[in-house]
């Protein structure tokens, strides 16, 4: 049985998809997402009431870093 979905698909200029998911997971608030085709991928099913805001944080605390 499969769900209907749809994923947000991110690639940074210089960090590689692994390097960009360990920065996630290492974050204030660890982000967990999969791997595919040299992309992370972000379902946001999985998101909860208010995790908006700490998904940004620890893609801002990247930024600053890479």
């Amino acid at each position: 049985m499969t769900l209907p979905t749809f994923v947000v698909r991110v690639q940074h200029q210089r960090l590689s998809a692994s390097a960009l998911a360990a920065g996630l997971r290492a974050a204030r608030v660890p982000v967990f997402a999969r791997i595919q085709d040299g992309a992370v991928l972000l379902d946001p099913r999985t998101l909860l009431a208010g995790d908006a805001e700490d998904l940004i944080a620890g893609f801002v605390s990247l930024g600053q870093r890479g």
